[in-house]
């Protein structure tokens, strides 16, 4: 039941600000006649809630691919204006089911799924009041970054696998002129990133433009196959692959740097504040309360956090006595960042190092919770494509299901 948590995040990435009268879809129809079911309360919210995971499964396949839910891996999702006004107006569906369930014929467990459930649906259809759509791209994802990372996460155990991305391959061009599309629209109503944020984009394009089939990303699970896969099948597929990169995948990425550095960059803007955008103090107030689960004012956030810096500095200058360090605080931190002993010399050896860290760290685990996942975990490199504007350090999520 934990999957239903993850449902109406996903679709609060699609939203609007109107819902217009058309013929229902086959998931409207598919919730009206849950909602109008005569089965249990319990049985109702249990079927709701595969449904909403099933439908999520189909409108986002990458998320899909993710998590391991099979039959999804050769698409990418649709982000097409008019699949975008449907799925706004989808959202609508799920709540009409949910308050038809009576909450309190439900057992606790249910009755804590059914209010996370109705808050994630109320709190997407809130967000519908702004476009979160234009921001397709960032320093850290969109089109040029997920797409490379999607198809070496993606299943290849199989021929029909690799026949999977390729077929992805061929359609990415039209996930990037989707893209586009947005990115303009996101230009004519002044909603964009900073540009700052930004000044490292066109390259990172450029990177999954690279010629050479065996050093493009997007091509990396082609260079080992499985064992039981033919020769004559690697052979084929991997020309498939190289075909689609040549022939539809760079010029796509080539079309969209040129949209990039001509226009789009330009275009965007150059405060970097969301509340300098339209309806920013609405739309900032809105992700505080989703991102927090709190009712608390952005206000009320930043006091809190000004707080916590307090706190927090006054543990550090502890740390700093307990050290015996001799200097004031600011000498302190220039000691940090410049002294050689808390560097690596190489990327192999501050890879190696942080593997170490993380096995060394395995069997305290167990002392502080408990219940561990089932899926291991493990330290790899930031894709070289991506590393220059990432993070130092990110948790990617796992699926047991995918592996």
């Amino acid at each position: 039941m934990h999957r239903s948590i993850l449902i109406l995040i996903f679709c609060a990435g699609f939203i609007a600000t109107s819902f217009p009268a058309t013929a229902q879809t086959a998931f409207e129809r598919d919730c009206a006649k849950l909602a109008d079911s005569k089965k249990t309360d319990g049985e109702r919210l249990e079927n709701l809630l595969k449904l909403s995971w099933d439908y999520t499964m189909r409108e986002s396949p990458e998320f899909a691919t993710y998590v391991g839910y099979p039959g999804q891996n050769d698409r990418w999702s649709d982000i097409s204006l008019a699949a975008i006004e449907r799925r706004k107006r989808e959202l609508l569906a799920p709540l009409k089911v949910i308050k038809s369930i009576r909450r309190e014929k439900l057992s606790a467990n249910e009755q804590l799924n059914y209010d996370l459930f109705k808050r994630n649906q109320e709190r997407a259809i809130e967000g519908t009041a702004f476009p979160s759509e234009y921001l397709q791209l960032s320093q850290l994802d969109g089109v040029h970054q997920d797409s490379a990372q999607i198809l070496s996460i993606a299943p290849h155990a199989s021929a029909k696998d690799y026949e999977d991305i390729i077929a992805r391959l061929h359609r990415l061009p039209n996930l990037i002129e989707q893209t586009v599309v947005l990115l303009k629209k996101g230009l004519e109503a002044g909603v964009t990133p900073p540009r700052i944020t930004l000044r490292e984009v066109p390259q990172q394009v450029k990177n999954q433009m690279e010629a050479d089939p065996k050093k493009n990303a997007l091509l990396k699970p082609f260079a080992d196959f499985p064992s039981d896969i033919s020769e004559s099948d690697r052979t084929r597929l991997r020309k498939e692959a190289e075909t689609a990169l040549k022939e539809k995948v760079i010029p796509a990425f080539g079309k969209l740097h040129e949209f990039l550095t001509t226009t789009y960059l330009p275009g965007t803007r150059e405060k970097i504040a969301m509340t300098d955008l339209p309806n920013g103090k609405a739309w900032y107030a809105y992700n505080v309360r989703e991102r927090t689960t709190t009712s608390m004012s952005p206000s009320e956030i930043h006091q809190l956090g000004l707080s916590e810096v307090k706190r927090i500095r006054g543990e550090m200058d502890k740390v700093i006595v307990q050290s015996g360090f001799k200097g004031s605080f600011e000498e302190f931190l220039t000691f940090l960042r410049k002294d050689p002993q808390f560097y690596y010399t190489s990327a192999e050896d501050l890879l190696r190092g942080y593997r170490d860290i993380a096995k060394r760290a395995d069997p305290e685990l167990a002392k502080l919770f408990g219940k561990l996942p089932r899926l291991p975990y493990g330290v790899v490199p930031i894709p070289s494509y991506a590393e220059k504007s990432q993070t130092t350090a990110y948790y990617q999520p796992g699926s047991p299901e995918a592996g």
